[in-house]
């Protein structure tokens, strides 16, 4: 009876530390399901109403914007009041058409025409406010470096507080909106732009040279 009592004894950690562990697995379950909520929304589920607008910038828009050292000025209206918002870069349809690596999917997360960067992000602003009490915002946003030099319009996606997405609309569909044509930055002086063209091309003649010579002498 007393081995049995010191065995008992001794499971009694044991068998805490197992249900602990399970309650911790279940509780992260619960979680990533709970948050999954929003992304898994499905655009045709949502009401596509508001405007988005992609400002103009002293007083025009922008011809281009370049990636790492251009901000787009973004304005939204229309908005549920005291909701957040998530902004995406979205590739025009021109600019996914025979692409299959960024066509549209319905379902927010899923949908690779918004993956804008080289990392495939899929947001360009997660979680800015709608300040305003008549449902408006703006937010600014600076087109990272790595952005590929496309053409893109801004989507804008409300979300509740209970997590999940309950309206969208995007720049598209605002005739008032610039257009967004990226380039990519180049921090080369222009004579070093000369220098590296030159060297570019000297190497090619070299190798060219190389490889005829070598030829001719094993003929």
């Amino acid at each position: 009876l007393h081995n049995l009592d010191d065995s008992r004894t001794h499971l009694r950690p044991r068998l805490h530390d197992t249900m602990k562990s399970t309650l911790t697995t279940l509780a992260m379950f619960a979680l990533a399901f709970g948050g999954a909520d929003a992304g898994f929304t499905k655009y045709s589920e949502m009401n596509p109403t508001g405007v988005v607008t992609v400002d103009q910038v002293s007083g025009a828009c922008p011809a281009k914007y370049t990636s790492g050292a251009s901000n787009i000025a973004i304005s939204y209206t229309g908005f549920p009041v005291g909701e957040t918002v998530d902004i995406k870069l979205c590739f025009t349809k021109a600019k996914i058409s025979e692409r299959p690596w960024r066509k549209f999917v319905d379902i927010v997360a899923k949908n690779k025409q918004c993956w804008q960067t080289a990392e495939l992000a899929k947001f360009f602003k997660a979680g800015a406010y709608v300040t305003d009490e008549n449902g408006d915002g703006t937010y600014t946003a600076e087109l990272p470096v790595n952005t590929a030099p496309s053409e893109y319009t801004i989507q804008v996606l409300s979300k509740d507080a209970g997590g999940g997405y309950s309206q969208f609309q995007d720049s598209k569909n605002n005739n008032n909106s610039c257009s967004i044509k990226t380039e990519i930055y180049n921090n080369l002086p222009t004579n070093l732009v000369g220098v590296q063209a030159f060297f570019t091309v000297f190497s090619i003649v070299v190798l060219v040279a190389a490889y005829t010579y070598d030829k001719a002498k094993n003929a």
